[in-house]
This record gives structure tokens, sequence and C-alpha cells, in this order.
């Protein structure tokens, strides 16, 4: 008797992972399912499954992301067919290849003051910390939406020496892509605003809750586009702070290899691909910033006060826990 694909991750394997990118894996696993019901039709071996994903996003116009995802929780949930799914393999690594890369518009430090502003406007201003904190720091966004509060030790917090800095581990749970502990420091003398915020987060948040609660990957997206149209800046992506950090640390004279260090870029040629669009993005956000001269340079001298600087424009409190749909809850 032929044995279907389970579709059901062993908990540890779900445990590894972060909870944003499981909700993600679910969602679209979902959609692969839904239409699988739809059209009446079921699989019971790896081929099976490998033909009707290829047919779905084939006859569903899937995106990529929604096509990987469903692939990856495939694989998840059935170890069996890892390997075994080479048509969607090929269809998406054909996919990638022919794609048009859009590069990331550099967020310089004040525009991120901007953008983080604006966030708050909108009741998201945890994001909005977030947003200027990982351009402080040249974070990926996995890593700022990953970070608890347990993962930040503050310089009062410290029992060796007399450190003026916050320390922040990378990746403790869910691993980095160096595949190696990581981890960055936030000082009062460099990054003061970064440094308050940072310390507004941990002593607002939980242990165990992420600091940036309640927000994934595709709502950071959506939010700094909503954000970028109601201020008429270019379309900003959860990748611009990181680029903006580079270029930031580039035009003020760093040299290549102690940026690449401190953002822990993987190769030389990443780091390139940030840095090769200075000339063309980085005009981009000048112009962005030209818009709203005034009003960043309001704001910029806002912060620097930190002692008047109170919590209110970044409302912290904590969202309600939203349930999970039934519907999902029986997926994964």
């Amino acid at each position: 008797m032929i044995r279907p694909p389970a579709l059901r991750p062993a908990p540890v394997s779900l445990a590894r992972r972060h909870p944003s990118t499981v909700i993600n894996y679910r969602r679209c696993l979902l959609l692969f399912l839904k239409w699988c019901d739809y059209h009446g039709v079921s699989f019971s071996t790896p081929w099976q499954l490998d033909d009707l994903l290829v047919e779905w996003q084939v006859t569903n116009q899937a995106t990529k992301s929604q096509f990987a995802a469903a692939l990856a929780a495939a694989e998840l949930g059935s170890p069996t067919c890892k390997g075994q799914l080479n048509w969607a393999r090929t269809v998406l690594k054909d996919w990638e290849i022919t794609s048009v890369i859009s590069h990331h518009i550099p967020m310089p430090k004040q525009l991120a003051i901007l953008i983080a502003f604006g966030l708050a406007v909108r009741g998201r201003g945890r994001l909005g910390a977030g947003v200027i904190f990982q351009q402080a720091k040249g974070l990926r966004p996995s890593e700022l939406l990953s970070l608890l509060p347990e993962h930040i030790t503050l310089p009062e917090q410290q029992h060796f020496g007399n450190s003026p800095a916050a320390v922040i581990s990378l990746g403790v749970k869910t691993g980095t892509k160096l595949k190696r502990a990581q981890a960055v420091t936030v000082s009062e003398q460099s990054n003061p605003l970064a440094l308050f915020l940072l310390r507004e987060l941990v002593e607002s948040t939980p242990k165990g809750v992420p600091m940036i609660a309640s927000i994934t990957l595709p709502q950071y997206q959506k939010e700094l586009r909503i954000v970028c149209e109601k201020l008429g800046l270019p379309p900003l992506t959860p990748h611009s702070p990181r680029a903006g950090f580079a270029t930031d640390q580039i035009i003020s004279g760093r040299d290549f290899v102690s940026v690449r260090e401190e953002g822990s870029w993987l190769s030389d040629s990443s780091l390139r691909i940030y840095l090769d669009q200075v000339a063309v993005a980085g005009q981009s956000a000048s112009e962005a910033i030209g818009k709203h001269n005034l009003l960043i340079k309001e704001l910029t001298t806002h912060c620097r006060s930190l002692s008047r600087l109170a919590t209110k424009p970044f409302p912290f409190a904590l969202p309600a826990p939203q349930e999970v749909p039934a519907a999902a809850a029986t997926v994964m």
C-alpha cells in the first residue's frame, strides 16, 4: 500500500524555524491544498505532488514567493519528498534566473527617522523603532523580527568590565546565514538614539515575546509601502535599512572590509550588490530626503535630545494576540 505524503512536520522541525516563517509556509501550503480540493485532485506519491505543485503555480498564477514557500513547506512536512520534487525545483530555479532583480534603495539615517515616525503615526511604533535600530547596525530583516528581549544585554546589565554599549545576540534560535553565533554592539557614543529605543523596547517587552511583536516580513513590506506612498517616497523594502547602513558607512570613509565584518555579509560580492547601487539608488534617496528636508531636520534635532524624547511618538504597547484560524491550525 502506498502511503501518501504526510505534510505534517515534526514539532522539532517547526521549533527551529522562526514563527513568521512557519505562518508563511502554512498560508502558502493552504493555497495549494485548497486548489487541489477545488479541482478534486489528490496525490499519493512524491511524483504526483511534484506535478500538482507545478500545475497549481501555472494555472493559479501563484507568485514566486508563494510557490517557493509551498514547495519548502511540502518538503518540511514530508521530508521523504525532499530531493524528489525535481520538476518544481527546476521551475523555481529557472524562475530565479530569469526574474528581474529589484535592487534595494538605500535608506540613510535621516530617512530612517522619517520612516520611523511615519510608522509610529500608523500605530506601528515598535516597527518604527526597529527601523532606526536596523539601519544603525545593518541588520537583516529576519534578524530584526526575531529579536527577543533576552537576546539583549544592556550596559547596566553587564557584569564584566564597565562597557558603555549594549550587546545584541543574533540568530540565537533560528541561526544566521554565517552558521555561527553573532553579536553586535550599540553604544551611547555612536548610536544614542538606537540605544535609547532599544532600551525602551527591552523594558516594555515580556521575555519570550518578539520585540517587534506580531510583524511578519510581508507585513513589514506592506507597512513600508503604505508609508512611502503617503510621503511620496520611492519604494523602500525591508532590506533598505541594511542597504542604507552600508551606504552611510562607505560614504563616511570606512573601509570595505570593516563594513563587511560589522554587517556580517557572507562575501564581498553580496556587499557589492548593495554598494553598486549607491550612485543610482542613492540619488533617489537624496531626492526623497530633499522633499521632507525641514521635517527631517526637526525630527533629527528632537531625537538628539534624548532627555526630551518621550515614548509617546513610539507607542510600544504590545498588540493583542490574534487567534490562528481553525482551517490554518489543521495544516502543519
